[in-house]
């Protein structure tokens, strides 16, 4: 119970709050790992089907995305 809790409220901390910026009070972090972690997310939604599709760690992602 607890251990799920703890990690759906991790990922709609790091997924909705920081790689979506659903609250504007975090849309003003722009440093080079946030720009990477959004970048790398916006990959891995960039296809419908799983065949095609990238992944990439919530909080750490490979450094072709922050170039």
């Amino acid at each position: 119970g607890i251990g799920i809790m703890a990690y759906g409220l991790a990922y709609f901390i790091v997924h909705d709050i920081f790689i979506h910026q659903r609250f504007k009070w975090l849309r003003n972090i722009d440093s080079k790992y946030a720009r990477g972690v959004r970048r790398a997310h916006k990959i891995h939604h960039k296809h419908l089907g799983k065949e095609e599709g990238e992944n990439f760690g919530m909080l750490i992602v490979p450094l072709k995305y922050f170039k």
